[in-house]
């Protein structure tokens, strides 16, 4: 979404737009995956 308004915004090619699509799908990976880390981790140590 916000690389679809920076690339709109910017004008820029379609690569660097893909590279900050990429990078923000690996991010809210790495978000998602961390906090799902921390989610169990926390029940274990409740349970």
């Amino acid at each position: 979404m916000a690389s679809e308004l920076y690339r709109r915004r910017h004008g820029s090619t379609r690569l660097p737009a893909m590279l900050l699509l990429f990078a923000e799908g690996v991010i809210f990976g790495l978000g998602v995956f961390v906090s799902f880390g921390v989610f169990t981790t926390m029940l274990a140590l409740v349970h």
